[in-house]
């Protein structure tokens, strides 16, 4: 049985909605860590310009991966 570690970086307004459907899809456990990041969009509201953003860490089969 191999593991499979996946990683998604989301914007805070989507986290319950993820959440939700990871839960849906019968995943027991994951790490969520707050992260700034820079990327398509700029954040002109912030002296840096970065975006706090939710980092989601699940260590998964590889077959549940897949789906």
């Amino acid at each position: 049985m191999t593991i499979k570690k996946i990683t998604a970086i989301i914007d805070e307004m989507q986290l319950d909605n993820v959440e939700k459907a990871l839960c849906d899809h019968g995943v027991t456990g994951f790490t969520i860590h707050s992260v700034k990041g820079r990327g398509n969009y700029c954040n002109n509201y912030t002296k840096d310009g970065r975006v706090v953003c939710k980092k989601f860490e699940v260590y998964t089969s590889g077959e549940h991966a897949r789906k």
